[in-house]
């Protein structure tokens, strides 16, 4: 009977030879240099479990607003997907297929993205058309306000173009590729090159949400972008409004940071 089973095993993968090739297989990122990655196109994926105040909507806003997911420089196209959901990508896939710089990429994940207690997928889709590229530096990372997590180590990679089932946070732990332990945070931070909002209204939208007590009147006296960023907010005595905002915090034109821990330097 088990050989009967065996040659009936056997059999159907003969008929379909990608069967196999269609499954999750553990691999190791970012991979040792000069070694051999899969040809085409395919996915890797990992799962992370955050501190809790990252996901905490109605929390702070710092903690939540301030998580960003880094790609270390890498020449491949890729596009990183977040729970199911698309935070970026560089490059091209086919057949208009084009390499990415190879410069570091930092995707905003916006508020909202993460889910609390829960294992998080990433998953990161990549072209490979000679099998040479590879995450390089330490893999990607998720960073914080603090915090940040490396995910070097185990991954698990899928071939193929066609997108894969994505976007379930988990409440049990994966068995492999699982990531929930964060240190203080020393990566030097770049500026990213797009800003991905997450959900927000228009200053206008936003004036129209106040609901006003009979014979009170309310109007918009500064909004975006003629203010961004304001760290201080007053009136003086003649009832005039003082307004003080750091438009290029923290990447001040003409300088570069070169260390970071709970400070920037």
């Amino acid at each position: 009977m088990n050989t009967l089973r065996s040659a009936l095993l056997l059999g159907l993968l003969a008929a379909w030879p990608g069967a196999w090739a269609l499954e999750w297989q553990p691999v190791t990122v970012p991979g040792e240099a000069g070694g051999a990655r899969p040809v085409g196109t395919g996915w890797y994926r990992c799962w992370v479990k955050v501190p809790d105040n990252w996901a905490t909507l109605g929390g702070r806003d710092l903690w939540v607003e301030s998580v960003t997911l880094t790609i270390d420089s890498s020449h491949a196209a890729h596009e990183a997907f977040l729970n199911g959901k698309r935070l970026g990508g560089a490059g091209g896939f086919p057949p208009g297929a084009k390499p990415s710089d190879g410069k570091p990429k930092r995707y905003k994940v916006p508020p909202g993205g993460l889910a609390k207690g829960k294992w998080n997928e990433l998953a990161i889709k990549v072209f490979n058309p000679a099998g040479l590229g590879q995450f390089r530096g330490n893999g990607p990372s998720i960073q914080g306000y603090f915090l940040e997590c490396l995910f070097s180590g185990k991954w698990e990679y899928r071939p193929g173009t066609e997108l894969p089932p994505l976007g379930q946070a988990l409440e049990a732990k994966p068995p492999r590729a699982a990531y929930d332990q964060f240190h203080e945070a020393s990566r030097v931070l770049f500026e990213a090159q797009t800003l991905v909002h997450g959900e927000r209204l228009s200053p206008s939208e936003s004036l129209a949400q106040f609901e006003l007590a009979d014979g009170l009147a309310i109007e918009t006296v500064l909004h975006e972008p003629l203010v961004a960023q304001p760290t201080h907010v007053s009136f003086d005595a003649r009832g005039r409004l003082w307004v003080s905002h750091y438009v290029q915090y923290p990447y001040p034109a003409g300088l570069r940071q070169i260390s970071r821990d709970k400070y920037y330097r």
